[in-house]
């Protein structure tokens, strides 16, 4: 869940596991989408 005021995200591995990210970190797939990473600062620029 990505929240452009605050410029995090929530990144859900299970519905109890979640972990905040902030601009400064990245975005990855992990084994759900092998290969893929973003920034998350990237994800709000405009």
């Amino acid at each position: 869940m990505a929240d452009p005021e605050s410029c995090t995200v929530h990144a859900y591995r299970s519905p109890v596991e979640v972990r905040e990210l902030r601009s400064e970190d990245n975005l990855s797939g992990d084994d759900v989408l092998p290969g893929f990473a973003v920034s998350v600062a990237d994800l709000f620029r405009e």
